[in-house]
């Protein structure tokens, strides 16, 4: 994908000729192809690849799995509903509120059987915890929290096979921590990396 001085996204191909393009009018603040090559989301909105035929539209801050084919939105009573990306029907939604300013911070796993996400803790702020979600029916499966200190989660939290969850976490120290995603359990606690990610068929 490239962006021109017009504004527009074009796709190009090994060729470097250009594949499709994208006229939104505006400058585009995000956009990603997914690994099929089929699809291109731009600001929540979801294109047809070969046609560039807009397929559908969803809030700015969506948060689109790995594949582009389900979409986590949140309604105005911050509650979370993952949908069909391409016809906007819905799946499943998730028990309890979710925080609206970190929403972003929300992911998919790789299979796009889980959901991570941040959720309030207005009682103590300096103690930030974690839900993980059944994607399909919007179980909540489990917990992810400190006693005290905040957690962060990773640009990819999950292992490759969706099995574990990394973290940053602070609480006096910084660690990185490994969680076990449908139950919870910590695995391991790491010290003193600050980058910690998955890597295929291993852990760090």
């Amino acid at each position: 994908l490239t962006v021109g001085k017009d504004g527009a996204i074009r796709a190009l191909d090994l060729n470097g000729s250009v594949s499709a393009a994208f006229s939104l009018g505006t400058r585009a603040i995000s956009a990603r192809i997914t690994a099929n090559a089929k699809r291109i989301v731009i600001d929540g909105a979801v294109w047809d690849a070969s046609a560039s035929r807009l397929l559908h539209r969803y809030q700015f801050d969506s948060v689109f799995s790995p594949d582009a084919t389900r979409v986590l939105t949140l309604t105005k009573d911050n509650i979370g509903q993952v949908r069909e990306t391409e016809n906007g029907r819905l799946i499943g939604t998730l028990a309890g509120h979710m925080c609206p300013k970190p929403f972003t911070n929300a992911h998919f796993s790789p299979n796009n059987m889980l959901i991570v996400a941040p959720i309030c803790n207005e009682e103590d702020e300096s103690v930030q915890p974690f839900r993980v979600w059944d994607a399909n029916d919007g179980r909540v499966l489990t917990m992810l929290t400190l006693p005290k200190g905040k957690l962060f989660l990773r640009e990819e939290p999950f292992s490759p096979d969706g099995k574990l969850i990394v973290t940053g976490s602070l609480n006096g120290t910084y660690s990185e921590r490994i969680w076990y995603a449908r139950t919870g359990r910590q695995l391991t606690s790491m010290l003193p990396y600050n980058r910690g990610l998955f890597i295929p068929d291993a852990i760090f």
